[in-house]
């Protein structure tokens, strides 16, 4: 095989977007792989908490439901029928129904249920351990006693009542839970009519309450009243203020109502309206005077006189046959003067007429001038009556009103009074049964099937639970993916654990452990830039990790590829190398480091072409100093000079100062960590000893890895992956 350098190329980084898709297949994945490395845990916590609840199911009492649903609608929360008294809950529902709740729960229900039903007498519902023991020791008292089995009677209907409202509706569900299917439904029954009572009593009292506020509100009122009509009528006695009321029956403290009004203002209303009239006839007959005196002959009253248009008529007459005798004869001709004579004494006559009828208009307008007046000095005067009689009757207005409003007050709540009495301030209940409980023939309680599925969900949650809380405590590193994670150092490779003897499992080339470690060998070659380190130390944090195996496998398969190579036994301490490879110990690393006998005399064959090895040798009193200095970069120089690679099993490092030393003086250093054993702060304080050393770690190897104990999913078993020529129909599965 070819060792030359190779470089790694560098892969480029992915997308954030497949980063993330990676990253959460990545946890779900280890979440998986923790569940299935403790699944023994989890299936038997899942197996513990289903037969528990199996268990319980099978010694619990059966429990029976029965439900009574009735309907709550909305009532009056105003009894006396008064706007401005409603509550400010009214128009809030929830708070509505939310009390109802709380009354069907309540102590007062309860004991009523337990009386009508007399459930503190039945000892089928009330058993001993539900009575308190002094009182079940208290003979001589059995009142006491009585009442401590009604107080644990209510307290076990309050425990075992359940109310549901139906969302979206004003339904309510009552269930009742006992032993007994029967009397589980007489008490839900129960309950629903006990209920209804309880909320007629109740609207009952609030009615009888109305009732005694009402007759005792009606007798203040009166009082009021009477007093406020009796300071009304001193008034006015006193003022000498009368009224009259709209039928015109006088009063000197009249209580009528708004109506009424006093003698003045009655007077002067009543001269108002005569001097709107007299004024109206003054204008008239005025009017009518000067249209006379202007043209007495055409007034209307005057044409309509027959006497006086007979002579009207006459000089008309006169006047056409005067003018036709003037065609004929002169002025002065006696037959025309006597027609001028006769027409002279016609107009004589009408002017006496003209004179006496504006004589007559002339005295009628005289007569309605004098009224007018007369009327208007007796309304100014009444004017002046008024005005001091309006103030004075301010407080008498006062007391008008408070007799108004104390009336009106008294009249509306004698009239509600009445209602009541009548009607009982009831009305219709608010509370209806819908359905009646009926006797249940399967219980409510246990429920088997949910029981078990309540057991396997908690025996799944804790299952798994438990699984990540063990995983978390649990520091030790079992799989290949979480090497890196928790070490820090690149994973060269991952060793399955044997089934049987390890170096049978390595002689065998198609076996897993030895297909492990040739791809061990392959990561290794690429840790440097020239192929595997020359001079390699194979360590662990403690003793029994696989280091020794490791350093041999190294070794051997770097023989095999056909490079000289030198495997040395430097633990110093307990030596393990001869033993198996079944070599004598005589001479080896111990005489090299303190110059006792050369390479030649301490390399022996191992047995397998290409490898030579070098024990231990003798046990130093104290290995530490042999290799202080550069006794072991010297001994390394020389072996190099005889092989391609030294493979160096080391001691542990953790409690000794051998191991850096050795990491020291190599080109780098395998760290071995044995599966499910190793705790990893041991093992990064292993590191960091090797690092504070100046050791060269180039990666680390994960041993005796059990990928049952791991759990499924950390990749396929090696020999899964390939036969060669052997189990082909295995291959194929696999």
């Amino acid at each position: 095989m070819n060792f030359n350098s190779r470089e790694l190329v560098p892969v480029a980084p992915a997308a954030s977007g497949q980063t993330g898709a990676r990253f959460d297949t990545e946890t779900v994945l280890n979440y998986w792989r923790t569940v299935l490395k403790w699944r023994w845990l989890v299936m038997g916590t899942i197996v513990a908490c289903v037969a528990i609840a199996v268990l319980v199911t099978l010694l619990s009492t059966p429990i029976y439901r029965s439900t009574t649903t009735v309907e709550i609608s909305r009532n009056n929360t105003n009894p006396l029928g008064i706007a401005g008294v409603e509550q400010n809950s009214f128009a809030l529902d929830q708070e509505f129904y939310q009390t109802q709740y709380g009354l069907l729960g309540s102590r007062g229900l309860a004991e009523r249920v337990v009386r009508t039903l007399g459930l503190a007498r039945n000892d089928k519902f009330l058993d001993e351990t539900a009575v308190p023991e002094t009182a079940q020791r208290d003979a001589r008292s059995r009142q006491r006693e009585n009442q401590a089995r009604e107080d644990a009677a209510i307290g076990r209907v309050q425990a075992n009542l359940t109310i549901e409202p139906i969302r979206g509706s004003s339904l309510v569900r009552i269930h009742f839970n006992n032993p007994d299917p029967d009397l589980a439904a007489r008490v839900a029954n129960t309950i629903g009519e006990a209920f209804i009572q309880s909320n007629l009593d109740r609207r009952f009292q609030a009615s009888a309450y109305a009732r005694d506020f009402l007759e005792s509100r009606l007798q203040q009122v009166r009082a009021k009243l009477e007093k406020s009509e009796r300071d009304l009528v001193a008034y006015a006695s006193q003022q000498g203020i009368i009224t009259i009321d709209d039928k015109g029956t006088g009063s000197a403290s009249s209580a009528s109502g708004t109506s009424d009004r006093s003698i003045v203002a009655a007077d002067l209303t009543a001269l108002n309206s005569e001097l709107a009239v007299a004024t109206g006839n003054r204008i008239a007959a005025e009017s009518k005077l000067t249209s006379v005196r202007s043209a007495p002959l055409t007034r209307p009253e005057v044409l309509a006189n027959t006497a006086i248009s007979e002579l009207m008529r006459n000089r008309a007459n006169l006047s056409a046959e005067y003018s036709r005798g003037l065609e004929t004869f002169k002025p002065d001709y006696p037959e025309m003067m006597s027609l001028r004579s006769q027409i002279g004494e016609l107009d004589k006559q009408l002017r006496a007429t003209a004179e006496q009828l504006t004589r007559s208009v002339s005295v009628e307008y005289q007569s309605a001038l004098k009224r007018e007046n007369l009327l208007k000095a007796r309304v100014e005067m009444l004017k002046a009556s008024v005005l001091d009689l309006r103030s004075r009757s301010i407080q008498y207005a006062i007391y008008q009103r408070e007799i108004d409003t104390n009336r009106a007050l008294y009249d509306g709540l004698l009239q509600r009074y009445k209602e009541i009495g009548v009607a009982g301030g009831i009305g219709t209940n608010n509370v209806s049964v819908v359905d009646q409980a009926q006797i249940t023939k399967s219980p409510y309680r246990p429920r088997p099937i949910f029981n078990v599925l309540v057991g396997l969900l908690v025996g799944t949650a804790l299952g798994i639970g438990l699984a990540f809380g063990l995983d978390q405590l649990d520091s030790s590193v079992i799989a290949p993916q979480e090497y890196e994670q928790k070490i820090g150092i690149p994973l060269l490779g991952s060793v399955p654990l044997a089934s049987g003897s390890v170096l049978d499992e390595l002689a065998d080339k198609k076996s897993a452990v030895s297909e492990a470690y040739y791809s061990l060998l392959t990561n290794l070659q690429f840790t440097t830039n020239g192929g595997a380190p020359k001079t390699l130390l194979v360590t662990s944090s403690r003793a029994s990790e696989g280091k020794s195996t490791t350093a041999l496998s190294i070794a051997r398969n770097l023989a095999h590829l056909g490079a000289a190579t030198i495997l040395v036994d430097a633990d110093m301490r307990k030596p393990s190398v001869h033993r198996s490879l079944q070599l004598p110990n005589n001479a080896g690393l111990s005489n090299l480091l303190s110059n006792d006998k050369e390479v030649a005399d301490v390399i022996q064959d191992s047995g397998v072409p290409g490898l030579m090895v070098v024990t231990s040798g003798p046990l130093p009193p104290s290995p530490a100093e042999l290799l202080y200095g550069d006794h072991m970069k010297q001994v390394l120089q020389k072996l190099l000079e005889r092989a391609t690679y030294v493979v160096i099993d080391g001691p542990p490092v953790l409690g000794l100062a051998d191991a850096p030393l050795i990491a020291n003086s190599t080109e780098g250093t395998v760290f071995v960590i044995e599966a499910g054993s190793t705790r990893v702060a041991m093992a990064r304080q292993a590191l960091r000893r090797l690092q504070d050393a100046n050791g060269h770690v180039v990666g680390g190897a994960l041993t005796k890895f059990n990928v049952k104990k791991a759990g499924y999913g950390y990749g396929y078993s090696y020999e899964q992956a390939y036969t060669y020529g052997g189990d082909t129909d295995r291959a194929e599965k696999a």
